[in-house]
């Protein structure tokens, strides 16, 4: 079985992992996921792409941080982070 779980991050990977934990059954594959979505940036910041990728990477470390407290709860977690609008991406 497969889930995904939207995060926005910053967020409290303590937290997150107990909710995450109260909802989801440790069989699933869960895949922690968040959208940058360039519209809500501002305007120079969504056309400098090496201010994307920084903030793709510190993403991945914050969703990187969650993960490893959810394999510790026993699940299988992954992390993705993708750079578009969120309806195209989803």
């Amino acid at each position: 079985m497969n889930a995904l779980a939207l995060v926005r991050v910053p967020e409290d990977p303590e937290a997150l992992a107990e909710a995450l934990k109260k909802s989801l059954d440790p069989r699933f594959e869960l895949t922690l996921l968040n959208i940058i979505d360039p519209a809500l940036l501002q305007p120079g910041e969504a056309r400098d792409r090496s201010y994307l990728n920084k903030l793709e990477e510190a993403t991945r470390e914050e969703l990187e941080d969650i993960a490893k407290i959810m394999r510790g709860m026993g699940f299988k977690c992954k992390v993705k982070v993708e750079t578009g609008p969120l309806l195209e991406v989803l």
